[in-house]
């Protein structure tokens, strides 16, 4: 009991960071995801998924916190350019807030951390890292694609490029072909390079059902 105490209480710190960021429509949109998936708000639930309860699709605390550190950093890493390319490159669409981001910035961002070339890291990060990244952003915006509370977002959720991730899945996720993914070069995550939408390898209905609970 004394543990999730705890652990309530680093996801309460978590969301008074979110609360202090300077952009008040990012604030809201990542407070009210997090809101439907906990299972002690009752003033939200998540959308229904395939006729499942809604209540059935909350999320684990510890699942609560890694979203929200994810989605809280990525407000400031949407500010940095990925690289003095990026910077420079007249084709490159100018950054801008949370929610109006495009999956083209996202793509970039992924990229920029993946290859080391992004400010908010000094080396590359691992695959499996930017894959966490890539699902709370995926989450985020399926919850506001579908709630009737959600926002109007400037990203698609299916346009923000996988990395590799059949490792970090279970078995019966990295066998089954519907789900399964190729690895992706860091350059393909900014062009946005896949040959077909079945190759993303994550739709709505995979993304709930893998949360942890």
């Amino acid at each position: 009991m004394a543990e999730q105490s705890k652990i309530r209480r680093q996801y309460q710190n978590r969301k008074e960071q979110i609360e202090a960021l300077d952009d008040d429509e990012a604030v809201e949109s990542i407070l009210l995801f997090l809101d439907a998936y906990d299972p002690e708000v009752l003033t939200i639930e998540p959308p229904l998924d395939d006729g499942r309860g809604r209540r059935e699709d909350t999320l684990a605390v510890s699942s609560l916190i890694a979203y929200a550190s994810t989605l809280r950093l990525t407000v400031g890493w949407l500010d940095f350019a990925s690289s003095a390319e990026d910077a420079t490159d007249s084709t490159s669409q100018a950054t801008s807030g949370l929610t109006e981001a495009m999956a083209q910035q996202f793509n970039r961002v992924a990229g920029g951390r993946l290859r080391g070339t992004h400010e908010s890291v000094s080396d590359g990060l691992a695959q499996n890292t930017i894959h966490q990244n890539q699902i709370a952003w995926r989450s985020w915006a399926q919850f506001h694609d579908a709630h009737p509370r959600g926002f109007d977002l400037g990203v698609d959720p299916e346009k923000i490029v996988p990395v590799n991730w059949t490792n970090t899945l279970p078995a019966r996720y990295a066998t089954d072909p519907r789900r399964t993914n190729r690895a992706i070069r860091p350059t393909s995550l900014e062009r946005g390079n896949l040959s077909n939408n079945s190759e993303s390898g994550i739709n709505r209905t995979a993304v709930h059902r893998r949360r942890v609970r």
